[in-house]
Protein backbone atom coordinates (compact mmCIF):
# COMPACT_ATOMS: atom_id res chain seq x y z
CA UNK A 1 0.00 0.00 0.00
CA UNK A 2 3.01 2.54 0.73
CA UNK A 3 4.60 1.49 -2.46
CA UNK A 4 1.64 2.07 -4.30
CA UNK A 5 0.59 5.32 -2.64
CA UNK A 6 4.49 6.31 -3.51
CA UNK A 7 3.96 5.74 -7.24
CA UNK A 8 0.59 7.71 -7.17
CA UNK A 9 2.20 10.57 -5.89
CA UNK A 10 5.21 10.49 -8.47
CA UNK A 11 3.02 10.10 -11.27
CA UNK A 12 0.79 13.18 -9.62
CA UNK A 13 4.16 15.25 -9.19
CA UNK A 14 4.97 14.22 -12.95
CA UNK A 15 1.55 15.54 -14.07
CA UNK A 16 1.75 18.80 -12.07
CA UNK A 17 4.90 19.39 -13.53
CA UNK A 18 3.18 18.82 -16.85
CA UNK A 19 0.52 21.63 -15.99
CA UNK A 20 3.16 24.48 -14.55
CA UNK A 21 5.00 24.10 -18.11
CA UNK A 22 1.71 24.82 -20.09
CA UNK A 23 2.60 22.60 -23.05
CA UNK A 24 -0.18 20.69 -24.75
CA UNK A 25 1.51 17.71 -25.75
CA UNK A 26 4.26 17.29 -22.71
CA UNK A 27 6.99 14.44 -22.58
CA UNK A 28 9.81 13.30 -20.12
CA UNK A 29 11.94 15.50 -21.75
CA UNK A 30 10.02 18.96 -21.69
CA UNK A 31 9.25 18.49 -18.35
CA UNK A 32 12.86 17.69 -17.25
CA UNK A 33 14.19 20.48 -19.61
CA UNK A 34 12.12 22.73 -17.96
CA UNK A 35 13.20 21.42 -14.62
CA UNK A 36 16.81 21.19 -14.62
CA UNK A 37 18.05 22.04 -18.15
CA UNK A 38 21.64 20.52 -17.30
CA UNK A 39 20.51 17.19 -16.46
CA UNK A 40 18.30 16.60 -19.07
CA UNK A 41 20.72 13.99 -20.50
CA UNK A 42 20.70 12.22 -16.93
CA UNK A 43 16.97 11.82 -16.93
CA UNK A 44 17.04 10.66 -20.12
CA UNK A 45 19.79 7.77 -19.37
CA UNK A 46 17.33 6.89 -16.18
CA UNK A 47 14.16 6.72 -18.93
CA UNK A 48 16.28 4.66 -21.39
CA UNK A 49 17.93 1.91 -18.90
CA UNK A 50 14.16 2.05 -17.60
CA UNK A 51 12.78 0.88 -20.98
CA UNK A 52 15.62 -1.11 -21.81
CA UNK A 53 14.85 -3.42 -17.99
CA UNK A 54 11.01 -3.15 -18.99
CA UNK A 55 11.23 -4.64 -22.47
CA UNK A 56 13.33 -7.43 -21.18
CA UNK A 57 11.23 -8.23 -18.42
CA UNK A 58 8.20 -8.21 -20.52
CA UNK A 59 10.05 -10.72 -23.01
CA UNK A 60 10.85 -13.04 -20.49
CA UNK A 61 7.54 -13.40 -19.38
CA UNK A 62 6.38 -13.78 -22.19
CA UNK A 63 8.89 -16.36 -23.71
CA UNK A 64 8.48 -18.08 -20.52
CA UNK A 65 4.11 -17.86 -20.34
CA UNK A 66 3.50 -17.80 -23.89
CA UNK A 67 4.28 -21.56 -25.29
CA UNK A 68 2.14 -23.80 -23.03
CA UNK A 69 -0.51 -20.92 -23.46
CA UNK A 70 -0.23 -21.59 -27.27
CA UNK A 71 -0.75 -25.19 -26.60
CA UNK A 72 -3.41 -25.36 -24.65
CA UNK A 73 -5.19 -23.08 -26.92
CA UNK A 74 -4.86 -25.74 -29.26
CA UNK A 75 -1.83 -24.03 -31.67
CA UNK A 76 1.31 -26.36 -32.18
CA UNK A 77 3.97 -25.92 -29.44
CA UNK A 78 6.45 -22.84 -30.10
CA UNK A 79 10.19 -22.76 -28.87
CA UNK A 80 10.87 -19.88 -26.34
CA UNK A 81 12.82 -18.37 -28.97
CA UNK A 82 10.09 -17.84 -31.47
CA UNK A 83 7.77 -16.73 -28.92
CA UNK A 84 10.21 -14.24 -27.77
CA UNK A 85 10.97 -13.32 -31.43
CA UNK A 86 6.86 -12.69 -32.34
CA UNK A 87 6.93 -10.50 -29.03
CA UNK A 88 10.19 -8.48 -30.17
CA UNK A 89 8.13 -7.87 -33.53
CA UNK A 90 5.16 -6.75 -32.10
CA UNK A 91 6.54 -4.48 -29.40
CA UNK A 92 9.30 -3.14 -31.84
CA UNK A 93 7.01 -2.14 -34.43
CA UNK A 94 4.40 -0.21 -31.86
CA UNK A 95 7.64 0.99 -30.49
CA UNK A 96 8.30 2.77 -33.67
CA UNK A 97 4.81 5.08 -33.94
CA UNK A 98 5.48 8.60 -34.86
CA UNK A 99 3.33 9.91 -31.61
CA UNK A 100 1.44 8.21 -28.86
CA UNK A 101 -2.17 8.46 -30.36
CA UNK A 102 -1.28 5.15 -32.35
CA UNK A 103 -1.03 3.30 -29.36
CA UNK A 104 -4.80 4.13 -28.87
CA UNK A 105 -6.14 0.57 -29.40
CA UNK A 106 -3.20 -0.95 -27.51
CA UNK A 107 -3.61 1.78 -24.32
CA UNK A 108 -7.74 0.59 -24.91
CA UNK A 109 -7.12 -2.94 -25.09
CA UNK A 110 -4.84 -2.44 -21.65
CA UNK A 111 -7.76 -1.28 -20.43
CA UNK A 112 -9.85 -3.79 -20.53
CA UNK A 113 -7.62 -6.38 -19.68
CA UNK A 114 -6.94 -4.33 -15.90
CA UNK A 115 -10.92 -3.94 -15.81
CA UNK A 116 -11.25 -7.89 -16.74
CA UNK A 117 -8.70 -8.86 -13.66
CA UNK A 118 -10.17 -6.69 -11.61
CA UNK A 119 -13.73 -8.53 -12.03
CA UNK A 120 -12.48 -11.88 -11.93
CA UNK A 121 -10.78 -10.30 -8.35
CA UNK A 122 -14.11 -9.25 -7.24
CA UNK A 123 -16.08 -12.36 -8.39
CA UNK A 124 -13.44 -14.58 -6.57
CA UNK A 125 -14.08 -12.64 -3.38
CA UNK A 126 -17.50 -12.27 -3.32
CA UNK A 127 -18.70 -15.45 -4.24
CA UNK A 128 -14.95 -17.92 -3.89
CA UNK A 129 -16.36 -21.51 -5.27
CA UNK A 130 -14.54 -24.83 -5.85
CA UNK A 131 -14.63 -24.10 -10.16
CA UNK A 132 -13.14 -20.44 -9.70
CA UNK A 133 -9.49 -21.95 -8.08
CA UNK A 134 -6.26 -21.44 -9.72
CA UNK A 135 -5.12 -25.01 -8.51
CA UNK A 136 -8.40 -26.65 -8.49
CA UNK A 137 -8.66 -28.56 -5.15
CA UNK A 138 -5.44 -27.84 -4.08
CA UNK A 139 -3.88 -25.04 -1.54
CA UNK A 140 -1.94 -22.31 -2.90
CA UNK A 141 1.17 -22.80 -4.03
CA UNK A 142 0.03 -25.28 -6.89
CA UNK A 143 0.85 -28.38 -6.73
CA UNK A 144 4.34 -29.28 -5.54
CA UNK A 145 5.83 -25.57 -6.49
CA UNK A 146 8.06 -23.94 -3.96
CA UNK A 147 8.26 -20.83 -2.06
CA UNK A 148 11.65 -19.83 -1.06
CA UNK A 149 13.12 -16.70 -0.68
CA UNK A 150 15.65 -15.51 -3.00
CA UNK A 151 18.93 -15.94 -1.94
CA UNK A 152 20.60 -12.28 -2.91
CA UNK A 153 24.26 -13.52 -2.73
CA UNK A 154 23.46 -15.29 -5.80
CA UNK A 155 23.58 -13.51 -8.44
CA UNK A 156 22.12 -15.83 -11.36
CA UNK A 157 18.95 -16.80 -9.01
CA UNK A 158 18.73 -12.88 -8.60
CA UNK A 159 19.17 -12.50 -12.46
CA UNK A 160 16.18 -15.10 -12.55
CA UNK A 161 13.87 -13.29 -10.28
CA UNK A 162 14.49 -9.77 -11.34
CA UNK A 163 12.46 -9.64 -14.02
CA UNK A 164 9.11 -10.55 -12.67
CA UNK A 165 9.55 -7.85 -9.95
CA UNK A 166 10.64 -5.03 -12.37
CA UNK A 167 7.29 -6.96 -14.93
CA UNK A 168 4.76 -6.62 -11.46
CA UNK A 169 6.68 -2.52 -10.73
CA UNK A 170 6.29 -1.88 -14.16
CA UNK A 171 2.50 -3.36 -14.86
CA UNK A 172 0.94 -1.34 -11.81
CA UNK A 173 2.92 2.00 -13.12
CA UNK A 174 1.11 1.54 -16.76
CA UNK A 175 -2.05 1.76 -14.79
CA UNK A 176 -1.88 5.33 -14.14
Amino acid sequence: VFFAFCSAFGCHLLQCSARRIGQAPCSFYSVSNAVAPRWTWLIDSAVMVKCFGVATSYLIIVGDLAPPALVFFGFRQFHRWEVILIGFAVAGSLACCRNLSGLKFTAAGSLLIVTWTVVLIILFVIQPSKTFQPCGHQELPCGDAEVKAVDLSDPLALGKALPVFIFGFTCQQNIF
